[in-house]
């Protein structure tokens, strides 16, 4: 056995020596055809090897694909990883990335040492930003790090990081835009400071000089990023032309900024004339036309067409006949994200040439140019699977539909600015809902389907941590969350092969068909979109749709930060009242800017759909005049408000047809495991008005676990929260306290329930992470995501007492039968009347804000047997005396 495995082995040799293919092939076909293939040795799987090989290098892939396979199955530490490696290739040959993604997922859960691990983890990253997604390429590249046995080897670790920072870098040049607070800058520094530079190619020590002067140009160190680019430019001017081109593209900025006009234009001259790369020259133009000194908007116009033309394949192409590209023509480009940052120049500039000349075809020209904006963002986003990236391309999304609200501002075109104003709220949440609601219209098992919401958000936490830290406990908790949710879905694959294929797009409803549901004069509704610059709203008050801009935003902000403030306070002297009053109007003058607006509001109920630090602010609490008597001029007095995430969300949250067996279901711990949360005592005052309502129940004290509330919560249509919440110091994320322990926002993720209303009676619960274009990460989201119909929340820490009477109030104007935001509205008006002085500050009545469907609930009264008991004597009686009246009167007769 050992001399044919020793001649085997050199036949091997010998014919690897053969330089002709055609040969090679020859000779090891008549080898395999020697061997006695039932006998499975490790040099079979080599020869196998060699021979798919060797076809892969011939091209032909059907025989490559077959050898490789076999090659594959013999598991040989010297060709197994080589193998597998060498077949994902062909995948990508062939264009069938989704074949080459699974190959290499199967390399790197086997964390191994060796370089073709290590080529697994880059590779795929270098996948993912190709298509946008930068955030899952650090992901992958950060699991390669998290491997300790490959990153023994300082080389394999060393190119690792080096890639992390190439991803930032190019996340920059997609989208010019890194973190604000430079924890981006922070994370590429570490990683600069842990590569050992003699471990990299040189190819790669020049690309890491040029991508870290990329990043400190966008961090205005330029003394420091010149000296980069100069040295990297000096090692390619002898070695690479392109790459050389490629760094004079970004030196010639720094020289724009430093305004060396001159040298700038001697660098992109150099570069149009010399390059034929369509990336390299598509950036040349794009910054030619960005930076060019003294020069009008319509003088630059042209340079951002020449790039999109270039980028397009269209380099000689008369920019006098230039088209916007369809989404047909940006889906076959390789690398879609390039794209972006030259529509944004040129629809940035479009509207700086109307402001120039007065002439509204370039507001025609730029809102088109947002259109297709608009499409590409929402390509780059459903292209994306993690959580993260979808947040960035979202986030992406934000200026520009400021941009497009502004454009359609001025055309005075209502509906699609109104489009564009929705498409800039809570998208992620609608395409979450809409793709549980798939899962749950399949014939998968309800708790299938929580059991895997869990571990998804399980591991979408531990992501979020795992990629901005270098904590061994974190990638350890990473690990794990990973392992069991893969195995997980590993195991439902295989019985619901379609499972994991359920991704829904969104849709944005028309304002026509929101019109429609508006068309009493007594119900109104307000949108708005706001960032620190600019603000937009659309009023709707039965009749014609108004479209206005918001003054002097940076005020507003300012304003409306130090409002909020002053509504928290528990007591306000002279001087801070009148503070008060007078800043509170002037922002409800600036919120609703059109004529007669007091007027206008009295009497109706209206629906706000916010945007920023709107988000914060609770409309019923502002005063409608600046006179002295607060009580009076409070918005909620003449006016019922209820609020929306956005109307293309609540259209989504319509089509669930909940089906509560139960009514109300209270949880209301009151005293807690945890040392730390103080004991309830003014629960009991909301549990004695609770227990008088039929099919209730209610899970106090000791009972109130979070195990008791995941048994019965998919039961009841209303679900009331009596107890402490707040947000984890270490993820951010939302909590709500049980008697035993704390229920995380991730948590809610992981079941459905089929509540009409969720109560959230704690401080705070309408608090959490803000995302631009995407929403406050709250409580309330997450029973919006599993379920709910509306959610009642509070913006701040409720006064315990106020608060328990106004839910009190409220629940017994539902049982008269008034909607839920004229309940709330009844409720806080009647505890306004009847409070002490003091009491009349928002902090102790405006907390609690009404967010979704506002539909009436029947609220029955509990009725007891004794009850039951003296209306069946009185209906006896009645009935007796009836019959005897009856026989009297037949006897007369």
């Amino acid at each position: 056995m050992g001399s044919a495995q020793s001649n085997l082995k050199q036949s091997i040799d010998s014919i690897v020596q053969i330089e002709n293919l055609e040969e090679q092939i020859n000779a090891y076909e008549d080898l395999v055809n020697q061997q006695d293939t039932l006998v499975k040795t490790g040099l079979l799987g080599v020869l196998y090897y060699k021979l798919a090989n060797t076809y892969y290098k011939a091209k032909v892939n059907d025989k490559a694909f077959t050898f490789f396979k076999k090659a594959i199955k013999f598991n040989h530490s010297e060709t197994y990883n080589l193998s597998r490696f060498e077949l994902s290739r062909l995948y990508a040959r062939l264009n069938d990335h989704e074949k080459e993604r699974e190959v290499l997922i199967d390399i790197i859960k086997d964390a191994g040492n060796d370089k073709y691990t290590c080529y697994s983890y880059r590779l795929l990253a270098r996948n993912e930003s190709d298509k946008g997604d930068f955030s899952q390429a650090i992901y992958f590249l950060n699991q390669g790090l998290s491997n300790t046995a490959l990153c023994k080897n300082p080389k394999y670790e060393s190119e690792l990081r080096f890639q992390i920072i190439e991803v930032y870098a190019e996340k920059l040049e997609s989208t010019f835009n890194l973190d604000k607070n430079h924890h981006d800058f922070k994370i590429i520094k570490n990683h600069q400071n842990l590569i050992i530079k003699d471990s990299l190619s040189t190819n790669n020590q020049n690309a890491l000089l040029n991508n870290l002067a990329l990043l400190y140009d966008s961090f205005n160190e330029l003394d420091k990023a010149l000296i980069l680019y100069d040295e990297a430019f000096g090692f390619y001017t002898q070695n690479n032309k392109s790459y050389a081109l490629d760094v004079l593209n970004n030196m010639s900025v720094i020289y724009y900024k430093q305004k060396k006009y001159r040298l700038a234009k001697t660098c992109y001259d150099k570069i149009i004339s010399s390059s034929n790369d369509e990336y390299q020259l598509a950036i040349a133009y794009d910054n030619r036309g960005y930076y060019l000194p003294n020069a009008s908007a319509f003088e630059k116009l042209p340079y951002f067409k020449k790039a999109i033309q270039t980028l397009l394949g269209n380099r000689n192409s008369n920019t006098y006949d230039f088209v916007l590209p369809s989404i047909t023509d940006i889906k076959i480009l390789e690398h879609q994200q390039d794209l972006l940052p030259y529509l944004i120049d040129l629809a940035d500039h479009y509207v700086d040439a109307y402001h120039e000349c007065g002439d509204s075809i370039y507001l025609i020209k730029a809102r088109e140019t947002c259109f297709v904006l608009d499409k590409l963002i929402s390509l780059l986003r459903n292209q994306s699977d993690a959580l993260q990236s979808k947040r960035f391309w979202i986030e992406k999304g934000v200026d520009l539909y400021m941009l497009a609200v502004n454009v359609c501002y001025l055309l005075n075109d209502v509906e699609n600015g109104f489009y564009f104003m929705e498409k800039n709220k809570a998208l992620m949440l609608q395409e979450q809902i809409k793709q549980l609601q798939a899962k749950l219209a399949s014939e998968i098992p309800q708790d299938v389907i929580e059991r895997e919401q869990q571990l998804y958000y399980n591991l979408q936490q531990a992501k979020e941590l795992f990629n901005d830290g270098t904590n061994d406990s974190i990638k350890a908790l990473y690990n794990v969350q990973n392992q069991i949710y893969d195995t997980f879905i590993d195991s439902i694959r295989v019985i619901y092969p379609d499972y994991t294929k359920t991704k829904q797009e969104t849709t944005i409803i028309e304002l026509k068909n929101v019109i429609s549901d508006y068309k009493t004069k007594s119900t109104h509704f307000i949108e708005y979109i706001l960032n620190n610059k600019d603000g937009y709203g659309i009023y709707y008050n039965g009749d014609v749709p108004v479209f206005f801009k918001i003054p002097d935003v940076p005020k507003l902000q300012k304003d409306i930060d130090t409002l909020m403030v002053l509504m928290k306070k528990r007591y306000m002297n002279s001087v801070q009242t009148e503070t008060f009053q007078v800043l509170n109007h002037s922002v409800f003058k600036r919120l609703f800017p059109f004529k007669d607006a007091v007027n206008t509001l009295k009497g109706k109920s209206i629906t706000i759909v916010t945007d920023d630090a709107l988000r914060y602010l609770p409309f019923e609490a502002l005063l409608t005049n600046d006179k002295k008597n607060l009580l009076e001029n409070y918005l909620i007095q003449s006016t019922e408000v209820t609020y929306l995430q956005s109307f293309s969300l609540t259209k989504e949250l319509k089509v669930k047809q909940n089906t509560s067996s139960q009514k109300l279901l209270m949880v209301a711990p009151t005293e807690f495991l945890d040392s730390d949360l103080p004991h309830l005592n003014q629960t009991s005052k909301v549990l004695d008005n609770l227990y008088n309502y039929a099919n209730t129940l209610i899970l106090s004290k000791s009972a109130a676990t979070k195990a008791n509330f995941i048994k019965h919560q998919g039961d009841y249509e209303i679900i009331h929260f009596n107890t402490h919440a707040g947000i984890d110091s270490l993820s951010q994320k939302p909590w709500v306290a049980f008697h035993d322990t704390k229920m995380t926002l991730y948590d809610l993720y992981g079941f459905e329930n089929n509540a009409n209303l969720v109560i959230l009676d704690a401080c705070k619960t309408n608090d959490g992470q803000q995302y631009a274009g995407e929403g406050v990460l709250n409580l309330s989201r997450g029973f919006f995501y599993n379920g709910s119909k509306s959610v009642l929340a509070s913006l701040w820490n409720v006064n315990e007492i106020s608060g328990n009477q106004i839910i009190k109030m409220f629940y017994q104007r539902l049982q008269q039968g008034h909607s839920k935001s004229k309940a709330l509205q009844l409720a806080k008006t009647q505890y306004l009347q009847h409070g002490e002085s003091y009491q009349k500050l928002p902090y102790y009545w405006a907390a609690f804000t009404l967010t979704g469907i506002t539909d009436a609930i029947v609220l029955p009264v509990k009725t007891d047997c004794f009850t039951y008991i003296v209306l069946g004597v009185i209906v006896l009686l009645l009935l007796i005396i009836f019959v005897y009246k009856k026989n009297s009167n037949y006897t007369k007769n």
